[in-house]
């Protein structure tokens, strides 16, 4: 079974000063990625503005890495990573999720496993 990573206890368990600077930057981040995601390649270019936000959805992320990195529980040495519980359902074989399926689709045969990764 794929090890989980629940971020709702790292974040009771940040210090208020991280919670205030980080709040605000998740904002900005998902305004940003809202932007980047409403334009297509060159679309970009067009506007100085979503130029920027573009480029500040990134910005934002590392400033977000800066302040949550030591909060947060180190990679494994060895093995696979946790994933994210907010990810909901991955298959421990192939690692697809319910919002990225495999290619030509399946469905979910158990909690941890998809159609295309069944045992014959």
């Amino acid at each position: 079974m794929t090890q989980r990573f629940d971020g709702a206890p790292v974040w009771r368990q940040l210090p208020d000063e991280v919670r205030a600077q980080v709040g605000p930057l998740l904002v900005e981040w998902a305004y940003a990625a809202l932007v980047s995601a409403s334009v297509e390649g060159d679309d970009e270019d067009e506007c100085p503005a979503v130029r920027a936000c573009v480029a500040g959805a990134y910005e934002v992320e590392q400033r977000l890495l800066e302040l949550l990195t030591d909060h947060l529980p180190p990679l494994p040495e060895d093995g696979p990573p946790m994933v994210p519980v907010s990810v909901g359902s991955v298959c421990s074989t192939c690692g697809c999720t319910e919002g990225d399926a495999c290619p030509g689709g399946c469905s979910w045969l158990s909690d941890d496993r998809c159609s295309s990764c069944k045992q014959d």
